[in-house]
């Protein structure tokens, strides 16, 4: 029996962290060019998420999907005329995905899409299976979060919430500056040790020498204010509606699950930062957002996500209508 959310088109958007090897830059292509099996990988990574879950999902029917790619912009459009067949073999469903629109930038992700789940037939171990996993996915999710700070059990759930400012780094040279700098090293005429330790400066070639060096700093720093953030400064009723609204950024930490140990993972698969508790980062598009009678926001595109959850993606989705299951 398939759970009645055919009419479920929520939008969902995360952060990014810029990576210039995410999407390839070239000019739109027909449909079975020879670079559309990156826009593939592209699509596949960003959408379902790179969770262990992320490896368990397949789309059937991928030679549905159609790409444009604007090498200008570095946006990656996908659309589909017909509903994304999907498997997900580690929660159990089959699903039918409505892609409605899909657009990838070094910055960003946003896609929009009608949603049916099916669970999937097994025996009991693998409903047993399938049940634990789903409960898993469940907590400390975006979902799981919003349910709990409308009926005020953040701390009895398992969530720790603090708020950040997100500036530019002081210790970063602008975009300008780094132009100019890049300029004047390319038609600097004169002799020049560009492997030697720069501490000081002392001549204006070392001076833009250390502020090439410093683009590779992070271009936005967090700044901590305020730890456990009252409920007050983050929800608020207005008639029979509860609305979110929040200043700057939320950090979201869910301290009773770890992060998966593949979430640090370099390019070759080595973990760079030791495991902590799963932690998310949330701020909002708009004035406010609204939420919907079970505890949902009405339209995610009014907030923006990122760290742990942007990790989980597609892949740990559950039916509207899902409930932990009880315990015995």
């Amino acid at each position: 029996m398939a759970f009645n959310t055919n009419t479920y088109s929520k939008p969902f958007e995360i952060n990014l962290t810029e990576d210039a090897n995410v999407l390839e830059e070239v000019i739109i292509k027909p449909r079975h060019d020879s670079l559309r099996k990156y826009h593939l990988i592209a699509f596949r990574e960003s959408f379902f998420g790179r969770s262990d879950l992320a490896r368990t999902s397949h789309i059937l029917n991928e030679n549905a999907l159609q790409f444009s790619y604007d090498a200008k912009a570095n946006i990656l459009e996908a659309a589909s005329s017909v509903p994304l067949k999907i498997i997900n073999e580690g929660l159990g469903y089959e699903i039918e995905y409505d892609l409605i629109s899909f657009t990838l930038s070094s910055k960003a992700l946003a896609y929009l899409g009608r949603t049916q789940f099916k669970p999937s037939k097994g025996g009991k171990f693998k409903q047993k299976k399938w049940s634990k996993k789903r409960k898993e996915a469940y907590l400390g999710s975006k979902t799981h979060f919003v349910k709990s700070l409308r009926t005020h059990t953040l701390t009895q759930d398992g969530f720790m919430v603090h708020q950040f400012k997100r500036v530019p780094n002081p210790g970063r040279p602008n975009d300008a500056q780094l132009a100019y700098a890049r300029n004047f090293i390319k038609n600097y005429k004169g002799a020049y040790n560009f492997s030697k330790d720069i501490k000081i400066p002392t001549t204006k070639m070392d001076t833009m020498m250390l502020a090439v060096r410093k683009s590779s700093l992070p271009k936005m720093v967090d700044y901590l204010y305020k730890k456990n953030v009252p409920y007050k400064d983050m929800i608020h009723s207005k008639g029979k509606d509860s609305i979110l609204k929040f200043d700057d950024y939320l950090s979201i930490i869910y301290t009773k699950a770890l992060e998966e140990p593949n979430y640090h993972q370099n390019i070759f698969q080595r973990n760079q930062t030791k495991r902590g508790p799963q932690t998310s980062a949330m701020v909002l598009l708009t004035e406010q957002a609204i939420l919907d009678p079970s505890g949902d926001i009405i339209n995610p595109l009014d907030v923006i996500v990122d760290g742990y959850w942007g990790f989980t993606g597609f892949a740990q989705a559950l039916p509207l209508d899902y409930r932990l299951p009880e315990e015995n």
